[in-house]
């Protein structure tokens, strides 16, 4: 794969409410930094988001497609994410790609365990993609209740997809 496209991957600056190189769909939810070492995947920071019963259904997302590798020529048809994710809450948040048209591609959601979970998604954006902007995030789903999730060490890779590439991450053919 190529080198991580992803800014701020780890939460640690800010501007205002939000980590710096990111966006959101919509205001719901509230966003803070949490620098306790005990919420932080590798210790240190790690990004915090309560979301009310009543808060609406929303995203986090970070445009790759002007760093994305497939703008130098190299030969990567394809985008992998992924984010270490803590949450009690099951069907909470899971792994998003979206994109210029609006068009998602969802992982599976956290299973709410309590525990730290890798949540992942890949997609194939084809050999001659050229158009932006091209999302990568986290989905944050509306369960009925208060509910809390964290996120540390987020990634996104250009990626190698063989031509029958069907989404799934057992079918990746990774470049030399």
């Amino acid at each position: 794969p190529s080198s991580n496209m992803i800014q701020n991957g780890g939460f640690k600056g800010w501007i205002d409410d939000l980590p710096s190189y990111w966006g959101r769909d919509d205001s719901d939810g509230t966003l803070t930094q949490d620098t306790t070492a005990a919420q932080g995947f590798s210790g240190g920071t790690a990004l915090k988001w309560v979301q009310a019963a009543s808060d609406a259904a929303n995203s986090i997302v970070q445009d790759v497609f002007g760093i994305a590798p497939w703008r130098d020529g190299t030969e990567f048809n394809g985008v992998s994410f992924r984010a270490k994710v803590k949450t009690a809450a099951a069907s909470f948040v899971r792994a998003e790609i979206r994109d210029s048209a609006g068009a998602s591609t969802y992982g599976s959601y956290h299973t709410g365990g309590g525990g730290w979970e890798e949540l992942t998604v890949s997609v194939r954006t084809g050999d001659d993609f050229s158009s932006g902007p091209l999302y990568v995030g986290l989905d944050v789903a509306t369960v009925g209740s208060d509910s809390t999730f964290w996120a540390d060490r987020v990634e996104a890779f250009g990626e190698q997809f063989c031509p029958g590439f069907s989404g799934k991450p057992d079918s990746v053919m990774w470049a030399a």
